[in-house]
């Protein structure tokens, strides 16, 4: 998974972009108004109170996914969280949507730096069986159309069902970098496709804190390094100079990080690469800690 720690506008969003009014921003592009969301402030809402637009397009064009989690910031719009599930198993993606329902474009500006509107999490260690409505069970076999045709034709065979087939636990998910983990429950699942997220902000970490000082890599080749919270004044200032700038704002490897282990001690850990980050995750932020 490239650029684990990706940076986008980084703390300034939070300061700036957060519009708590209750009008949409206007004259922004549905790729801005989504920057905007993702670096708001939000809270967690259930899909019931999503708009009603929404819930149909989830409904109609996302029904490859399940939903992890609704968020909604206040004046800007809707975050939904996806994991894929079927054939598409491993895959996250987000939606976006205005405030009256309508789904957003992360493409719609003019700039060669196209958002990837789904990425791979994990793969599935297959094979993997399902519980069907009907009590009975699948098993896939591989990740191929052949060994999930069978789990299609149920559906096919069952067009009135709208129940949703049962993972049966535990099974083992490969991550990027050739860790392996065994899931027990879906909670857990869920947990593993929450630790995919493309992290934009220093202070969103699930688990762990970002020990300061540190770097950040600018668009343009240049280096700016962070000793404290006031700090972050430099990069705001380097991204209002440069409004036209490509590319993103990045953590420079190595970075330190605080966790806290399974006894609630905390430790701090140096993270060289994106492998190193990853294991972290899944050693601190894969589990239940008091």
């Amino acid at each position: 998974m490239k650029k684990l720690l990706t940076i986008l506008l980084s703390f300034s969003f939070l300061m700036i972009g957060c519009n708590t009014s209750s009008t949409e921003p206007k004259g922004l592009s549905d790729a801005e108004v989504i920057e905007m969301i993702q670096n708001a402030e939000k809270i967690v809402v259930p899909a019931s109170e999503l708009p009603t637009q929404s819930q149909n397009i989830l409904d109609q064009e996302y029904y490859e996914y399940d939903g992890l989690v609704n968020w909604k910031a206040s004046g800007l719009g809707y975050m939904t969280e996806l994991a894929g599930r079927g054939h598409r198993s491993g895959m996250y993606r987000e939606a976006y949507f205005n405030m009256e329902g309508r789904k957003l474009d992360p493409n719609d500006r003019d700039d060669e730096d196209k958002r990837k509107e789904e990425w791979k999490c994990f793969d599935f260690i297959y094979p993997i069986t399902f519980n069907m409505p009907d009590g009975s069970a699948i098993t896939v076999a591989s990740d191929d159309e052949e060994s999930w045709a069978e789990l299609k034709s149920w559906y096919d065979d069952n067009p009135d069902t709208d129940q949703k087939p049962i993972l049966q636990f535990p099974i083992d998910i490969n991550f990027e970098g050739d860790i392996t983990i065994t899931v027990s429950a879906e909670e857990e699942l869920d947990r593993a496709y929450a630790s995919c997220k493309r992290e934009r902000d220093y202070d969103e970490f699930d688990c762990g804190q970002l020990v300061l000082p540190a770097s950040y890599s600018m668009p343009d080749g240049s280096t700016i390094t962070v000793e404290n919270e006031s700090g972050y004044q430099a990069i705001r200032d380097w991204q209002e100079a440069n409004p036209d700038a490509g590319g993103e704002v990045t953590l420079a490897y190595p970075f330190d990080m605080t966790f806290k282990d399974a006894d609630g001690i905390e430790i701090t850990i140096t993270i060289n690469n994106d492998e190193e980050y990853r294991a972290a995750q899944i050693e601190y932020c894969l589990t239940d800690r008091d």
